[in-house]
């Protein structure tokens, strides 16, 4: 599946996305800025004009965008791309879907799903029991069908054996839809029959089904290729076989857009039971369109996706785009060779005060002087080592007055690196061609750069402004009778409106001279350049630091459990010190909400995990708080009645402080450590598998409490970090659930973690890194973020301390509905002592 690459309908996503929407933030900035000139004329300073459209051009090329999501419905384009991610190696599942906007779904892995070198191309993903999921919640939007939307949905199989799994005894490919109970039947489903045929289905919300089965068997272990297909102008429904057209049948118009995930590998669960799929599967394609028989056989046999039309539009692009690069690079490289070949000028003929007039702009680059016929103007070339190239006849044409006030004015360009700026405007063109808001810019732009140098040099020479007026005129004459090589130099006469513009400026009496930043400009350009950053986002940014969340909370509180439900898209939390009675709370993406005041009776140190595969909540042991007894208890959370029910088993002996978390691997909440009593700390490692406690190791890291767990899918095992016993620990381990056993990964020493205990520990699958939180040691209590990057086998710090929100005892989770950490609760033992009942979200 992941080993599609991406081809060129996703560049033409890409490219809708930055250039289409730059060229419409470009326009509204530049409409904005000349509104803003036009009314305010003279009294708006030209450099502020200069710098604002300035701003425009560098904001076209920055990656700062408006977020137009949160503006409406403005789409420009539609697709969706998925990353599928396993234990020893990611891709891309690439397809194309009719959705809002440019979205990147995170594949979320269930059981044992890993990487197989024999893929079908390349590499394909193997499924033994597990599944993958796309979308992050059911209601993402992902794979919505209305009444009328076609689409189509390829892939390559090559099952092991027969479905094996009752009591369905089936396998599922790929479905889009999740079984909750009958009155939630939505979907689609492509699986693999006992008999060995393919199974497609498609149902509706009021309990009807329609089958299609292939007349060919697919059990003979070799690849084969699967296509459906929704022809929404025929109504009917087509399933192909290795590209041969196998069945249809009449589509009854259903609108499947109800909410519900993807799955590859897992129908999800109905009636009881699961139809998970073992064997391989590579390259699936999604398309938001039906594709013909011929295409399907195209698809088969490894064409690239059947282009779109902006597909077309991308190439076009691209290959104007690489024209006009190549144009401009021969260009420059032609007026590279002219100014090379320029015969080097004598500055001492020159009948002016040169070294003085140099010292007098300010410039301290070394500076050539060169004469040549190829050029009609004056012109300062280079960045670093800049040339002033003048005409052959320029110094015996000219007066001394003129010489110098041309001569300042070059030297402006090059103390303002106004070449820079040239080559900056001229990719802008390049890229943004069709736009004509970018030739408009370039026009102005050049035009406020002339206007400046013209004022530095009458404010530098102090020479009359008619002066300047007719030596101005003269060289648009020679201008427009032989332009010159450098390109650059043509705009000065190439619009006749702005040489207006120019030449009244130059002449207006009244208008104070334009050399320096007044305070006033400098601090509106300073708040339009903030401004224009605040409309964009970066997601980095808002990955690195931890913002406050909520209105309601619970009441002040620590060492509570705390779980995310991943198939809820709730946080449940349950308990703690000082929490007043058995209340049960829910995070539902915004608010804290009570979901029971009933269930376990008080206590704290108590521990939750979320089982997906069994789509429960177990919490287990604590202690009173009064702290005078433990507790063995194993409670699971009934998520529809809201709920808590105590089951009848034996476990682990009473505990609290101990660690809990689900485990893909072994599909079971794993259990380690904790504490009896004063001096009693716990080393055994057990393992809940729905029914009962299983002890599966005896020893493994020292004996601890108050330590953190969290599960790594990079390394495929559960990492331990810290705790306390008869010392605060500083080491990392991992427990691997194949061969049940813990490894040491590393310990305190030298830029390493400093040891700590009672911290709080989540995998963030944004970051793809195990993040931890806060804890203390033996002097103060700790507020640093920190992540666990299982390649490496390393920590980073990720957030320096502040000692403003220093705390231990707290609780966090994931948060899958909005795609952050969540914190709640803690205490500074070390500061004023008080719980907290801030909420945070990272």
């Amino acid at each position: 599946m992941a080993v599609w690459a991406p081809d060129v309908n996703l560049y033409s996503d890409y490219w809708a996305g930055f250039v289409v929407y730059r060229a419409a933030e470009s326009t509204g900035l530049y409409l904005l800025v000349t509104a803003l000139w036009s009314w305010l004329g003279d009294r708006l300073p030209i450099r502020l004009v200069y710098g604002l459209y300035l701003l425009i051009f560098v904001k076209m090329l920055l990656p700062v965008s408006i977020p137009w999501s949160s503006m409406g419905s403005f789409t420009l384009f539609s697709a969706f791309s998925a990353r599928v991610q396993c234990s020893d190696g990611d891709g891309w599942l690439m397809a194309q879907n009719e959705s809002p906007s440019l979205h990147a779904f995170q594949g979320a892995l269930i059981g044992d799903v890993y990487w197989a070198r024999a893929g079908k191309r390349g590499r394909g993903i193997s499924f033994d029991g597990g599944f993958v999921q796309l979308g992050e919640r059911e209601n993402d939007g992902l794979l919505r069908y209305g009444p009328d939307d076609g689409f189509t949905w390829a892939l390559w199989v090559k099952p092991d054996g027969v479905p094996r799994n009752p009591p369905m005894n089936h396998w599922a490919f790929l479905s889009r839809r999740r079984f909750q109970n009958t009155k939630d039947q939505v979907g689609l489903y492509i699986g693999y029959r006992p008999d060995g045929r393919v199974d497609f289905v498609v149902s509706s919300n009021k309990n009807e089904e329609i089958h299609a089965f292939s007349r060919s068997r697919i059990d003979d272990g070799a690849w084969r290729h699967i296509a459906l297909v929704r022809d929404v102008k025929n109504r009917r429904f087509r399933l192909y076989l290795d590209g041969e057209l196998e069945t249809t049948i009449a589509d009854p118009g259903w609108d499947l857009s109800a909410p519900s995930s993807f799955r590859i590998g897992e129908e999800g669960e109905t009636y009881g039971g699961t139809r998970r799929y073992h064997g391989l599967i590579n390259e699936i394609r999604l398309y938001g369109f039906p594709l013909s028989g011929e295409q399907v056989a195209e698809v088969m046999r490894g064409s690239p996706q059947p282009w779109l039309f902006r597909s077309y539009l991308f190439v076009f692009w691209a290959i104007v785009v690489f024209l006009l690069l190549l144009q401009r690079i021969w260009k420059e490289f032609k007026v590279y060779r002219i100014v090379r070949s320029a015969s080097d000028l004598d500055p001492l003929i020159i009948p002016i005060d040169l070294p003085g007039i140099i010292r007098k702009s300010g410039v301290s680059r070394r500076i050539r002087w060169a004469v040549s016929p190829r050029f009609s103007v004056p012109a300062a070339y280079g960045i670093f080592h800049p040339t002033i190239v003048f005409p052959t006849h320029f110094l015996a044409e000219f007066s001394p007055a003129e010489i110098q006030w041309v001569i300042f004015h070059e030297l402006s360009h090059v103390k303002r690196f106004d070449q820079l700026v040239l080559y900056w405007q001229a990719a802008v063109r390049i890229i943004f061609f069709f736009h004509p808001v970018t030739r408009w810019l370039e026009t102005v732009t050049n035009q406020c750069q002339e206007s400046m140098c013209d004022d530095f040099g009458m404010e530098r020479t102090g020479i009359e402004r008619m002066r300047c007026a007719e030596c101005f005129v003269r060289f648009v004459d020679r201008l427009r009778s032989r332009p010159s090589a450098y390109p650059a130099t043509q705009g000065v006469a190439s619009n006749l409106t702005l040489m207006k513009w120019r030449l009244h400026r130059i002449c207006d009496e009244d208008r104070p001279l334009d050399v320096d930043w007044p305070l006033a400009s400098r601090l509106c350009l300073l708040a339009a350049a903030l401004i224009a950053v605040s409309l964009g986002f970066h997601a980095v940014e808002t990955e690195r630091k931890w913002v406050p969340a909520g209105l309601a909370s619970p009441s002040p509180r620590y060492d509570e459990a705390i779980a995310s439900d991943t198939d809820q898209h709730t946080i449940l939390l349950f308990g703690g010190s000082y929490a007043p009675a058995p209340e049960t709370w829910m995070w539902n993406g915004r608010d804290w909400e009570t979901a029971s005041t009933d269930g376990p009776s008080p206590r704290s140190g108590a521990r939750m995990a979320y089982d997906p595969r069994r789509k429960q909540t177990i919490l287990f042991g604590g202690r009173s708080l009064d702290r005078t007894e433990y507790y063995n208890d194993t409670w699971v959370w009934n998520q529809s009645d809201r709920t808590w029910t105590r089951l009848n088993v034996d476990g682990p002996a009473p505990r609290s402080g101990h660690a809990l978390i689900f485990d893909p691997v072994s599909e079971t909440v794993v259990l380690y450590g904790g504490k009896q009593g004063s001096f009693e700390w716990d080393e055994d490692t057990w393992q809940w598998d729905g029914e009962c406690w299983t002890e599966v190791a005896a020893d493994g890291p020292p004996p601890r409490f108050n330590h953190a767990m969290a599960y790594d899918p990079k390394s495929r095992t559960i990492v331990l970090m810290g705790g306390e016993s008869d010392r605060i620990w500083g080491d990392t381990w991992e427990w691997n659930s194949v061969s049940r056993s813990w490894t040491r990964l590393s310990s305190q020493g030298p830029g390493a973690l400093k040891s700590r205990t009672a911290h709080a520990m989540a995998y963030d699958p944004r970051l793809r890194r195990i993040v931890l939180f806060g804890g203390h040691d033996e002097l103060r209590s700790f507020d640093d973020t920190w992540i666990w990057d299982g390649s490496r086998r390393s920590w980073t710090k990720l957030l320096e301390e502040t000692e403003k929100n220093s705390l231990a005892y707290c609780g966090m989770a994931y948060d899958d509905s909005r795609r952050v950490l969540l914190r709640f609760g803690g205490v500074d033992l070390f500061g004023s002592g008080a719980c907290r009942a801030e909420t945070w979200e990272f």
